[in-house]
């Protein structure tokens, strides 16, 4: 069964009955029904990786080379052991 309804704090208000006695035990599942996925869920990532603009491969490389090119070497010795 499929109910929809408002969030309003701990609550969500249906918008019809539900046909359970009052006091019954039920498991619920909840989900937004907004049209857009909530930011940096994993939904959200795999719709913008699916939406353009598609990169170059080219495009790609020059992104790890500008990364490779920006790293700092790694210091072996700690702040206070100079």
């Amino acid at each position: 069964m499929t109910y929809t309804g408002v969030a309003k704090g701990k609550m969500i208000e249906l918008e019809e009955d539900l046909p359970f006695q009052n006091g019954e035990r039920v498991s619920v599942f909840v989900e937004s029904l907004r049209n857009e996925p909530r930011r940096g869920s994993s939904s959200a990532v795999l719709r913008a990786m699916a939406a353009p603009p598609h990169l170059q491969s080219e495009s790609v490389d020059e992104l790890l080379r500008a990364i490779n090119a920006g790293k700092l070497p790694v210091q072996s010795t700690g702040v206070f052991e100079q």
